[in-house]
């Protein structure tokens, strides 16, 4: 195991469907934590080593075009700054 992530608090959000599957075992066995829950469903599913049951999303690389803009007249950026400074 990792060391760096061994007894680490780590923060995870849950989907809907997973979260309720969690409450349900909960309430069925009120004598476990979620902590003890959780850790157990992880290796069960570590444990099957199974693929993911789909293919991961591809994503296009999403670029930022720069292009020259021009103020209004009288309107230079120090102005802006100054505006921003009042608000």
């Amino acid at each position: 195991m990792n060391k760096s992530l061994r007894g680490r608090r780590i923060t995870v959000t849950l989907e809907p469907d997973v979260a309720d599957a969690i409450r349900v075992r909960l309430q069925a066995s009120p004598q476990l934590t979620k902590k003890t829950l959780i850790n157990q469903m992880l290796r069960r599913g570590f444990e099957q080593d199974a693929p993911l049951p789909f293919e991961p999303l591809p994503f296009e690389k999403f670029v930022i075009k720069p292009f020259q803009t021009e103020f209004a007249p009288g309107i230079t950026p120090e102005k802006m700054i100054d505006l921003l400074k009042e608000i």
